[in-house]
């Protein structure tokens, strides 16, 4: 009786291990159709955009971009300190 729960056993291992042989395999033969994005490249909408520095672990570095008469400017927060100018 051992002897046979010993063999189903074996068998059920060597499937299951084969399962996942074939599915790494066919994981691996999946083509990257998302070419990776240039450095410097804007990633956009009309008028407003996001210039792609790099990657860190955990996300992605970058500057908002404002499209202003045809040309990309960086933006810059009107929030926060600035020099004290007379006029």
């Amino acid at each position: 009786m051992e002897s046979k729960t010993l063999q189903r056993l074996g068998l059920a291992v060597l499937w299951a291990a084969s399962l996942m042989l074939v599915a790494q395999r066919g994981h691996t033969q999946i083509p990257n159709t998302n070419p990776p994005t240039p450095i410097g490249a804007i990633i956009s909408g009309n008028d407003v955009g996001f210039r792609y520095d790099g990657l860190i672990p955990g996300g992605v570095t970058g500057v908002w971009m404002v499209k202003v008469n045809g040309t990309w400017s960086t933006v810059t927060s009107s929030v926060g300190p600035r020099p004290l100018t007379a006029k």
